[in-house]
């Protein structure tokens, strides 16, 4: 198994790379660990690889050297890889790293180093986190992983149920109220950073795939699976997404129960399907 199967290139936040990977591994392989990586990589406990991708500590020449050798990065993706490091040891001193946020904006048009940690990139990445933060509010919830486990569409083991509930109170998403009973927090998180390009696509993959099994699984009085072909001027494109966007907005404000029975997700797609001319 090819360790690089993302390029970090387009990063500007090594963290949020070292999570991207660790959440492709573990989709592509569900026994990967972060500590069969750190064992991979000559590490003596896994603690020191968890604080770097956590935001607690940066990566010292030793560990840099492991990763750039694990990646297998040629010359330009270890002399970005390094700038990163870098940037995150040095950007309280301005003076000192000045040079650096110049060199990093011009490979980044959209700019933005907003550390993005773990658990971040786990629930905007994962699609049953949200899943499970809107099953709060069903008349039957049971803070249970099995039961949510067996009450999800699609299979997600109980350990990762925990693991989802952790990390939506950690990321501000769920909350406990004075009796420690699971509910709502309106918490937003920021997607203006590399966390968008990427824990985004795997949310919209994974969706995607649920999707093409419900056609097959999901009753039809209980789906509805609608499309349109037909030619727009790219120019308007624009104004496409908008009206779908304030569709979105205007469905949830009128369709979105306090308490319910069942959890349902809304995918809508717009693409091309010839090529331009």
């Amino acid at each position: 198994m090819t360790p690089q199967a993302i390029s970090i290139l387009p990063f500007s936040d090594y963290r949020t790379f070292l999570a991207a990977h660790a959440q492709e591994m573990k989709r592509r392989n569900t026994q990967w660990s972060l500590g069969a990586w750190a064992r991979h990589i000559g590490l003596k406990t896994t603690s020191s690889l968890t604080k770097v991708i956590n935001g607690e500590r940066n990566p010292g020449e030793n560990i840099s050297n492991r990763l750039i050798q694990y990646f297998r990065f040629d010359s330009e993706e270890e002399r970005h890889f390094r700038d990163l490091v870098s940037f995150q040891k040095l950007k309280k001193h301005p003076e000192v790293n000045a040079f650096l946020i110049q060199k990093l904006a011009a490979k980044k048009e959209a700019g933005g180093f907003a550390h993005v940690d773990e658990a971040t990139f786990s629930t905007l990445s994962e699609w049953y986190y949200f899943a499970v933060r809107e099953m709060v509010n069903l008349d039957t919830f049971l803070e249970d992983p099995n039961w949510i486990s067996q009450t999800l569409q699609f299979s997600v083991a109980p350990l990762e149920i925990r693991k989802a509930i952790s990390k939506l109170i950690q990321v501000g998403l769920l909350k406990r109220d004075a009796k420690d009973r699971l509910q709502l927090a309106n918490a937003r998180i920021d997607t203006t950073n590399d966390v968008a390009s990427e824990a985004i696509k795997r949310y919209h993959e994974q969706s995607l795939e649920n999707a093409k099994t419900a056609i097959r699984t999901v009753p039809v009085d209980h789906r509805e699976f609608t499309s349109t072909t037909l030619v727009i001027d790219p120019k308007d494109l624009p104004a496409a997404k908008e009206m779908i966007r304030k569709f979105r907005e205007f469905f949830g404000r009128s369709m979105e129960k306090k308490k319910g029975e069942r959890v349902y997700q809304l995918e809508m797609a717009l693409f091309p399907v010839t090529r331009s001319l």
